[in-house]
C-alpha cells in the first residue's frame, strides 16, 4: 500500500508517518499540509493506495478537499482523522472508509488500515466478476478469476496456474472449472489446459505465452490456434 497522509500539524503527520513505515505492507508514506497539495499529489500520481484526512486544514475543510477529489474521477479510499467527531451523514455520501477521533493509539490506526484493506479488496472482487474460484488440495483456498494465468490437467488432478505460484488441486475436475468459468474469459486451448484469456500475451507455435510470466506457458493444440487468435482479436487483446 501507499499512504498519502494529509496532516498540518508537523509533530501528528510524523507519529502517523513513523508508525506507518513500520508495517510490512505499506510500501512507500508520503505527506502533505493542505487540502490543495493533497488534490495536486492524488491527481498527478497513479499509486496511491489510500489518504489518511486531517479534517482541519490550513486552506480548506478536508472532506470538501476529498469531495472535490470524487468530483475530478479519484475514488480512493480515505480515512478521516478529527478532534471533532463529524456527523455521519458528513461522511456517509462520500464513502469515508473509517473515522479516527484525535487522540488515537497505534491499534486505532491500524483497525483503519484493515478495514481500506478489505474494502480494497471487495471492490477489486466485484470489478472482476464477484466470484471466487475454489482450489481444494488439504485445504480449500479461493482465488479471484483475475489471479489465474491457466489451469494444466495432470495425473493428480488440475494444476492452477496463479501469479506467483502453482497449486495442485484434487476433486474438481478441467471440465467443472470450465463451465464455472466460461463466462470470465476462460477457454480450453487444448484438452487439458484451460486459459485465461485475459492473461495472455502472446500465441505462437510454442504456445500459449502469459503477461509477467516469463517461464511458464500453456499447450495450444493445432485446432484451437486460428480460433483463440480470432476471439483474441475481437477482444482487442492480439493486434488484427
Amino acid at each position: 500500500m501507499n499512504i498519502l497522509v494529509c496532516e498540518d500539524n508537523k509533530f501528528q503527520a510524523q507519529t502517523l508517518v513513523d508508525h506507518l513505515k513500520t508495517l510490512e505492507y505499506i510500501d512507500h508514506v508520503d505527506v502533505v499540509n493542505t487540502g490543495e497539495a493533497m488534490i495536486s499529489a492524488v491527481l498527478e500520481k497513479n499509486d496511491i493506495t489510500a489518504i489518511f484526512l486531517d479534517i482541519d486544514l490550513p486552506d480548506m475543510n478536508g472532506l470538501e478537499a476529498y469531495g472535490i477529489l470524487k468530483m475530478r474521477g479519484k475514488h480512493i479510499p480515505a480515512v478521516l482523522i478529527t478532534g471533532m467527531k463529524p456527523l455521519a451523514s458528513d461522511t456517509y455520501h462520500l464513502d469515508i472508509i473509517d473515522v479516527i477521533e484525535k487522540p488515537y493509539l497505534p491499534p486505532r490506526v491500524e483497525e483503519a488500515l484493515r478495514k481500506i484493506r478489505l474494502h480494497i479488496e471487495y471492490q477489486r472482487f466485484i470489478r472482476v466478476g464477484g466470484i471466487y474460484v475454489p482450489i481444494i488440495n488439504d485445504k480449500i483456498i479461493q482465488v479471484v478469476p483475475d489471479d489465474i494465468l491457466f489451469f494444466e490437467s495432470c495425473s493428480r488432478g488440475v494444476k492452477v496456474h496463479i501469479v506467483h505460484d502453482t497449486i495442485e488441486a484434487k476433486y474438481i475436475p478441467l471440465k467443472v472449472y470450465e463451465e464455472y468459468l466460461r463466462n470470465h474469459g476462460f477457454v480450453f486451448s487444448h484438452r487439458a489446459f484451460l486459459v485465461n484469456t485475459n492473461k495472455i500475451a502472446a500465441v505462437n507455435d510454442e504456445g500459449i505465452f502469459f503477461k509477467g510470466e516469463k517461464e511458464r506457458k500453456a499447450l495450444v493444440a493445432e485446432e484451437r490456434s486460428g480460433l483463440i487468435r480470432k476471439l483474441l482479436r475481437r477482444l482487442d487483446i492480439l493486434p488484427t
